[in-house]
């Protein structure tokens, strides 16, 4: 699909063109504020017709500034009527608007100079500035000014800036026409994300955010408006071309539209109803590089921490597999990863971080309308691979927000063993001991099965395994006694069998607490207890 806006956009910021004084022209007889001698009305008319058989668009500056100049005379009114019509039905602008454009467009080196001072640099620093108001700005500019779009924006929130979402809905077109066209089946999951984000456009909305915007020229204003409605437009015309595609298979109608927009509202209203941890965990998620945003989070491992044990106590995982689901729904994986931050980037708790990092979730996971909607459509098609071709060439966006390297510090090491006794130590810790044993450490074979188990947060769809056990090997060892905060020494009991971090001074942290070294029944992790 060709994008005649881009074309330009990109003419529009060169200046070499200049126009030469014609001397002697024709008094103008229209009285047009931008007319002027050298700028001919007849020579202008006679250039529209072939300005948009080469631009390709009424959009054109070219276009629209011959369009401007051919009113100053006296004739082809009827003519040049019907090409303003056609201009404001393509540009979404009124009358009075145009009038504006006209008279900006209606030099050629004036025109080229409007957006230079705008478009020249970006200021703001994604280190210092809080996540939403950067996304807002930066997509702004780059709406603007012709920046390459960036549909691989992580900010997806339920608050999501309007330009933002404008930015990624401009750049789909081209991305999911080029992935169809090599046969990428990945392109029917970008469609579902990026129909779900036009269909959330709101053009009031987006006059709003450009009036707030008070450094932007009038002209770039308009610009965006006209940028804005031609963003809707192409992508009206791409989906009507898809939901011909899609027809009656009923299958393909889910993948695209039905799912998706289910995914979106459900989480819309878990959202609603678990607010504040949500968007606190989102605000720490995409803020992990400024410093004031997070310091306003101080002390917010223990609240989160607390949540979570909450939602631990009463689902009682009782394996490792069992665990790994937990927190594979959203509100546990958003409770997860805003305790990632706060342990391991807030509250300078490394090594309890490092924890649960290891043994629960390795990185944040960013969940929003846009994910769960591209994660359902995902899903849906590789549970009906056998009717998409190529479906090992599907690769689902990314949700993964990075992992961390959290450090458990100096000479620490993981040591494990069943446990003796538990008693009360001095500055409200535990001794632990541990018995001297001799067992039988069991073998384990696992082979990947084809049952979906998820699609990660890389975007890579994850199988189930199946273990069996090939035999023992014996083992014959006792830890030395370690201690333990009792807030995190819930799950140690007399007779489990526990995994601890220990450090040089012999104060350690649970890392895995089962009821034998058989480890059939889990009671804790990352000094969580059940």
């Amino acid at each position: 699909m060709s994008n005649p806006e881009t074309k330009w956009m990109r003419w529009v910021g060169g200046t070499s063109v200049v126009l030469s004084l014609v001397v002697g022209a024709p008094v103008l007889a229209a009285s047009k504020p931008w007319c002027a001698p050298n700028r001919p009305a007849n020579t202008a008319y006679a250039m529209i017709k072939s300005e948009l058989k080469s631009e390709g668009s009424y959009l054109s500056p070219r276009v629209i500034r011959h369009i401007a100049n051919a009113q100053c005379g006296d004739d082809h009114k009827e003519e040049l009527e019907a090409h303003k019509a056609a201009l404001k039905k393509a540009s979404g602008l009124d009358d009075a608007e145009l009038e504006e454009l006209f008279g900006m467009e209606a030099d050629q080196v004036v025109a080229a100079q409007l957006p230079v001072a705008y478009c020249g640099a970006f200021g703001a620093d994604p280190k210092t500035t809080p996540a939403r108001t950067y996304a807002a700005k930066s997509a702004l500019h780059k709406f603007l000014c012709s920046v390459p779009t960036d549909s691989a924006s992580r900010y997806d929130w339920v608050d999501n800036p309007v330009v933002h979402d404008a930015q990624f809905v401009r750049g789909c077109p081209d991305q999911i026409v080029g992935l169809s066209q090599t046969g990428n089946p990945t392109y029917l999951v970008v469609f579902a994300e990026c129909n779900l984000v036009e269909r959330r456009l709101d053009a009031k909305k987006f006059q709003e955010e450009l009036a707030a915007a008070t450094d932007v020229p009038r002209y770039l204003q308009l610009r965006g408006k006209i940028r804005f409605h031609n963003a809707r437009i192409r992508f009206a015309e791409l989906r009507t071309q898809v939901e011909k595609k899609a027809g009656e298979d009923e299958m393909l109608k889910a993948a695209l539209f039905d799912l998706p927009a289910k995914a979106a509202a459900d989480f819309l209203a878990e959202h609603a109803r678990n607010a504040e941890w949500y968007d606190k965990a989102f605000e720490l998620m995409s803020n992990t590089d400024v410093n004031k945003v997070l310091v306003k989070h101080k002390g917010c491992g223990d609240a989160i921490r607390a949540e979570l044990q909450k939602i631990l106590s009463e689902r009682k995982p009782a394996t490792q597999d069992a665990l790994r689901t937990l927190f594979a729904e959203r509100p546990v994986s958003m409770l997860g990863s805003a305790l990632l931050v706060c342990d391991g980037g807030v509250d300078g708790r490394e090594p309890l971080a490092a924890l649960f990092s290891k043994n629960v979730q390795s990185g944040l996971t960013l969940w929003g309308p846009r994910v769960v909607a591209q994660q359902a459509s995902a899903r849906h098609l590789v549970e009906h691979k056998d009717e998409v071709p190529s479906i090992e060439r599907l690769s689902p966006g990314s949700h993964f927000g990075g992992s961390f390297d959290f450090r458990t510090g100096g000479s620490t090491q993981y040591e494990k063993g069943i446990i003796a006794t538990v008693a009360p130590d001095a500055d409200g810790k535990v001794k632990i001991t541990f018995k001297q044993e001799t067992f039988k450490e069991p073998i384990w074979d696992c082979k990947e099965t084809d049952k979906i188990d998820r699609i990660d947060e890389r975007g890579r769809v994850i199988y189930r395994e199946s273990c069996t056990m090939k035999g023992h090997e014996d083992v014959t060892f006792q830890v030395k006694p370690v201690t333990v905060e009792a807030r995190y020494a819930t799950a140690l009991k007399p007779g489990r069998y526990a995994v601890v971090l220990s450090f040089p001074d012999r104060a350690a942290l649970p890392a895995l607490v089962f009821d034998t070294p058989k480890r059939e029944q889990l009671f804790g992790v990352a000094g969580f207890g059940w």
